[in-house]
């Protein structure tokens, strides 16, 4: 880009950017602040927060009754427990340690015709319904109920997010490059589909009883190997102390013999003594007999 631009050529651009980037919803400049071309100090405390998102979405103001039905559709829709996908994710993504606005884009992202999407559906059904009274003001008799019962509208069954955009983009080209679905193939649809899921849960079931199963074959496994590495340390420390016992029992026989072995040596020895003593006596004595009693000496006897 050339740095010799014209006032007029600069001036444009910033035109077609300030073009670009307006919106019908809402004008802010200094001092202005304009939601579809009301002032906001115009409705600072004259319209509560649903009228506020009507305003915002529709481009005007609701009736009472309509602003009515709003917030009760919003109050209705705080009622979302954990179990809810949106709520579970975003309990998820701050469990993850993601700040508040990270939890609720996380939990937004999954909002779409199967989970968030049917109450548009349903109001659609609403419209058609009501586009078959007939006009005024009436009550809604039993004939109304079945003719609205009779409505040709396929019931909320989730296509994928490619086929509902296709489908309403058909609808608003006015041109139906998908097959009609009739009622009785979705009824059929909708049997085949229960079966699909009683015969999952019979199958999550039986999953559900082996995964025990085998849970307690291991428990029991881990309690026989217990037991088993329990009792051959018992074994090992029987037979050590069977091994101790032995050598003891070995060395007592061992100190038994080595005693008798002394016993009788001492034995010996005090014989041999005893033996080298016996001449020394003999030599003493006189020549005389020895009397019956083994001394030796004169006999008194008469």
């Amino acid at each position: 880009m050339s740095s010799t631009s014209t006032p007029s050529s600069s001036e444009q651009r910033l035109q077609q950017a300030s073009d670009w980037w307006s919106t019908s919803i809402i004008d802010i400049r200094p001092g202005v602040i304009n939601t579809r071309g009301i002032p906001i100090q115009e409705l600072i405390g004259k319209v509560s927060f649903p009228q506020m998102i009507w305003l915002m979405l529709r481009g005007d103001l609701p009736s009472e009754e309509q602003a009515r039905l709003l917030e009760a559709s919003l109050v209705a829709a705080v009622d979302h427990g954990p179990q809810a996908p949106s709520i579970a994710i975003a309990r998820m993504s701050v469990t993850c340690g993601l700040p508040l606005n990270g939890a609720m884009a996380s939990a937004i992202n999954v909002l779409d015709d199967v989970h968030g999407g049917a109450g548009e559906q349903c109001l659609g059904l609403y419209q058609s319904i009501l586009q078959l009274l007939p006009a005024g003001d009436h009550a809604v008799t039993d004939s109304d109920l079945e003719r609205a019962a009779e409505l040709d509208r396929l019931p909320t069954i989730h296509e994928g997010p490619r086929v509902t955009a296709i489908r309403r983009e058909c609808e608003r080209e006015q041109r139906a490059p998908l097959a009609p679905v009739t009622r009785l193939q979705v009824n059929n649809d909708r049997r085949q589909l229960a079966a699909d899921r009683a015969e999952l849960g019979s199958v999550s079931a039986q999953i559900i009883d082996i995964e025990q199963a085998r849970a307690e074959r291991a428990a029991r496994q881990q309690v026989a190997g217990a037991a088993s590495a329990g009792m051959e340390a018992f074994k090992a420390r029987f037979q050590q102390s069977q091994d101790m016992a032995a050598k003891i029992e070995a060395e007592r026989a061992q100190l038994a013999a080595e005693a008798q072995r002394v016993a009788q040596e001492r034995a010996a020895e005090q014989a041999a003594q005893e033996r080298a003593k016996a001449p020394k006596h003999a030599a003493l004595s006189n020549d005389g007999p020895t009397n019956t009693k083994g001394r030796s000496g004169p006999d008194f006897s008469m």
